[in-house]
């Protein structure tokens, strides 16, 4: 009798082991899952910013090119001559006031810049983190195939030789499971 309630115990110490083990895996993929949205939310924000960061390096292009070529008229022109005959259309201002506003702006330019800067720096640490992160589940999930596979193998050989192959084959490997960020 003695025997067998020890049996009973140990299997009842088992099943709850094997149900803290399940908990840890729940976890683990709640926290893959989190990961994946902000992994795809990072991925977004990069895009956004490369698209910014080659919006401001067309316009600066731009703004620069429209500078030299103003200066190189205005210094081939008197300006009072300028003054005095210039005859400016509807459309010719329209598209004077639409060059003249990214002139007006130009000395925020290099702020802006400045901050793109800093933005693709912070979204590189972020990145970083990340990669830190995945690093750190993956070594998780190996502490928990390793104890998985302990748990196994002392099952096995303490009621292995007692239980039928056709009801549980516990002999197969356990899974890998590792994460990585997409490129």
């Amino acid at each position: 009798m003695r025997k067998k309630s020890d049996i009973i115990e140990r299997e009842l110490e088992f099943v709850q082991n094997d149900n803290n083990s399940l908990n840890d895996k729940m976890k683990v993929e709640e926290r893959n899952d989190e990961f994946n949205e902000i992994m795809s939310m990072m991925e977004r924000e990069n895009e956004k910013s490369e698209k910014i960061y080659e919006y401001f390096v067309g316009e600066h292009i731009k703004i620069s090119q429209f500078i030299r070529d103003r200066i190189n008229a205005i210094s081939q022109v008197n300006v009072r001559e300028l003054n005095s005959t210039w005859f400016i259309n509807s459309k010719d201002l329209e598209s004077q006031k639409k060059n003249f506003k990214y002139l007006l702006n130009v000395h925020n330019l290099p702020i802006a810049y400045n901050a793109l800067l800093n933005y693709i720096g912070q979204s590189n640490a972020v990145q970083e983190k990340f990669q830190s992160e995945i690093e750190f589940l993956n070594e998780q999930f190996e502490v928990i195939k390793i104890s998985e596979q302990q748990r196994r193998n002392i099952f096995l050989e303490k009621y292995g030789g007692f239980i039928p192959s056709l009801l549980v084959d516990l002999k197969e490997s356990i899974p890998d499971l590792s994460l990585r960020t997409a490129n």
